[in-house]
């Protein structure tokens, strides 16, 4: 899809990691990226700083749960966020659903990678309906708090690369 193309999103999350760190730095913590499907929760992108800046999290829209690809988890992770979650569509509101099996597969693999790294805690995958106000909110406050009671995550990016 144009603007979401594999390397379009790589260096979004490349610069977000360089502002991540800067925060980390000054003591801020703790830093979350949330993937949103544009399908799934339509409130939360119609005005990111009020809720989502003030958690340090910043908000990429994706164009759909398929376009979620689990490079792009561990790239976050390695540029300096301590936490991704990624917001998707429910399965019976996916206007996708030919991608929806790819993509159930491709977090198969993703949590896998994870896990062996001891990192899976710091992924959650949060399926929300746009019929469900309110329902985003409370996920991002619970993996908020989540995350803010685990270490900073300090990875090198060089790791990444070895391992992607």
């Amino acid at each position: 899809v144009k603007g979401f193309e594999f390397e379009n999103i790589s260096k979004r999350i490349r610069l977000y990691g360089d502002s991540v760190k800067k925060l980390k730095a000054e003591g801020k913590f703790p830093a979350i990226l949330v993937f949103c499907c544009q399908w799934s929760e339509f409130s939360a992108l119609d005005d990111p700083e009020s809720l989502l800046f003030k958690k340090g999290a910043v908000a990429m829209e994706i164009p759909c749960f398929k376009a979620l690809d689990p490079v792009h988890v561990v790239e976050a992770l390695y540029s300096g966020f301590d936490g991704v979650l990624a917001v998707v569509c429910s399965e019976e509101d996916c206007k996708l659903q030919e991608g929806r099996e790819t993509a159930e597969r491709n977090t198969t693999v993703l949590k896998d990678f994870l896990k062996k790294r001891n990192l899976l805690e710091r992924f959650e995958l949060f399926t929300v309906s746009p019929r469900c106000v309110g329902e985003f909110n409370d996920k991002l406050e619970e993996f908020f708090k989540k995350i803010a009671a685990m270490p900073p995550l300090k990875l090198e990016e060089k790791e990444a690369e070895a391992h992607v």
